[in-house]
């Protein structure tokens, strides 16, 4: 089993597990792509940008910032 942790400064973590490298990648871009909800949620904030440029998410979902 393969165990990844990934961090972005003390406020996000997301911790992952899987028997080989292409599900740990999977499981990241899974878990790290914005959705629509999200998406909705940082518009209404109006840090939809800003989290775009985080890097938290996947490189193909910032292109819509």
């Amino acid at each position: 089993m393969i165990h990844a942790t990934i961090t972005n400064g003390e406020d996000q973590s997301t911790a992952i597990s899987g028997n080989n490298i292409d599900e740990i990648i999977a499981k990241i871009k899974e878990y790290h792509t914005m959705d629509t909800f999200e998406r909705d949620y940082y518009a209404k904030k109006g840090t939809l940008e800003e989290e775009l440029k985080s890097g938290w998410y996947v490189g193909e979902n910032t292109q819509y910032a």
